[in-house]
């Protein structure tokens, strides 16, 4: 994700989720105003304050990633789970994904890789790696599971009734078949990159590169909005998206993204909340 002092949080955020009416962040961070806080915070609207998640995620005894830090969110069975790259979670020997049940941080024995991407879906926990040949991986509250088809991704959400995921051009799945959505259509040199994936009033929300030669929509970039029948432009009166690189999330009715906005005068923001 962009870095940023938005909420006088330094660093980089690259996750986004809602757990318990407060706003979780993760990332590569070690101070929210103020409050130590290690890759995860919680910020409380109603006190406008930063807090500590039970110690944050780490290196434990100094053995740890090149880069330390939380890729993905999620509330799965009542907790917040925690993915992307640490060998620690307060202060426990945990690997790259966590379970804070809201007092304490929990292992989730025999996953491999670096999460990148995480969803909740049909009851099971879908879980992507960044890289190598292990793919996607589903907890089924005990174990974990190869998804046959399901391959590395940034980001997933559910939207229709389906797990929809992919980098190159979207696909859904419905718990058997992975299945392209229609009118889509991959752009040469990867000019379209999906980066994340998010639902707002039911429908599906595209965060990413340039979307114009994958959708024929001229201009469209940054993010993109598809009904279920065709793809649409989410520019605007007050400018247009130009690129997204890290997550979205609705809150309080509101889609927050960290796009960078091209106003009509010419100016450039970075943070956009598009309202209901």
């Amino acid at each position: 994700g962009a870095g940023n002092t938005a909420g006088n949080l330094v660093g980089s955020i690259n996750a986004l989720k809602v757990y318990n009416d407060e706003l979780i962040v993760g990332g590569e961070f070690s101070n929210s105003g103020g409050v130590p806080t290690s890759h995860i915070a919680r910020w409380n609207g109603d006190t406008e304050t930063w807090s500590d998640v039970g110690g944050g995620v780490g290196s434990f005894n100094g053995l740890g990633c090149a880069l330390t830090r939380v890729e993905a969110l999620a509330v799965y069975n009542g907790d917040l789970i925690a993915g992307g790259c640490f060998t620690s979670a307060g202060g426990l020997p945990i690997e790259n994904i966590a379970r804070w049940d809201g007092s304490q941080w929990h292992e989730m024995p025999g996953f491999v890789g670096t999460v990148i991407s995480i969803e909740v879906f049909q009851g099971d926990l879908y879980v992507s790696v960044n890289s190598g040949l292990v793919g996607m991986q589903r907890w089924d509250g005990i174990q974990w599971h190869a998804v046959p088809g399901g391959a590395n991704n940034y980001d997933m959400t559910v939207w229709d009734g389906m797990l929809v995921s992919g980098f190159l051009e979207p696909v859904a799945f419905d718990g058997i078949t992975w299945t392209p959505l229609p009118g889509y259509n991959f752009p040469p040199n990867n000019a379209a990159p999906i980066y994340a994936y998010e639902v707002f009033n039911g429908d599906l929300i595209l965060g990413g590169g340039n979307f114009e030669t994958a959708v024929g929509i001229p201009g469209a970039s940054g993010v993109l909005r598809f009904d279920g029948t065709s793809w649409h432009s989410m520019a605007g009166a007050n400018g247009a998206p130009v690129f997204v690189s890290g997550n979205m999330c609705v809150h309080n009715g509101e889609l927050i993204t960290n796009s960078t906005i091209k106003h009509p005068d010419g100016t450039f923001s970075h943070w956009s909340r598009w309202g209901a």
